[in-house]
């Protein structure tokens, strides 16, 4: 998906969520999730089996109802998020949110700001891996939750 506006949904701005067993490559550049209802862009696996690799660049997440960036494997499925120079600012919730213990963001390049709870939000044996490059401040209750990871450039 490629310089897209999702913008005042009634769920989710940018959703993947297989509907059966294997692994789903996405990539979301240069698109815009504003104002919608849940989370700005999300990955969501719900089975054993199923396996995201989603990549969102040069991406915003502004003023939705829950968290700007997530992934969120409710059960043994995988999720790997990359995120790069990216904004989320202004959610209700967390700017970046990982649920579950095989899900994996990779955060760098990006700003986190103005969010209603930690800016990062480590949850459940996931993982957030945060290069030195982030603009993290200024979010409600903490700038992060959680063991995030630190990551070097090279």
């Amino acid at each position: 998906m490629n310089r897209t506006v999702m913008e005042n949904n009634g769920s989710s701005g940018i959703l993947v969520n297989p509907a059966a067993a294997g692994t789903v490559n996405a990539v979301v550049r240069s698109s815009l999730a504003v104002g919608n209802s849940g989370t700005g862009i999300v990955a969501i696996t719900d089975a054993p089996g199923e396996a995201i690799n989603f990549t969102a660049d040069d991406c915003g997440a502004i003023r939705n109802g829950f968290s700007g960036f997530a992934a969120n494997t409710n059960s043994l499925g995988a999720i790997t998020l990359v995120v790069t120079q990216s904004v989320s600012t202004d959610n209700a919730t967390n700017g970046v949110f990982a649920n579950g213990s095989n899900a994996t963001i990779s955060v760098s390049a990006s700003a986190v700001s103005r969010n209603g709870a930690p800016g990062l939000s480590q949850n459940v044996a996931s993982v957030i891996r945060s290069h030195g490059n982030n603009a993290v401040n200024g979010n409600a209750i903490s700038d992060t939750f959680g063991l995030i990871t630190p990551v070097g450039l090279m």
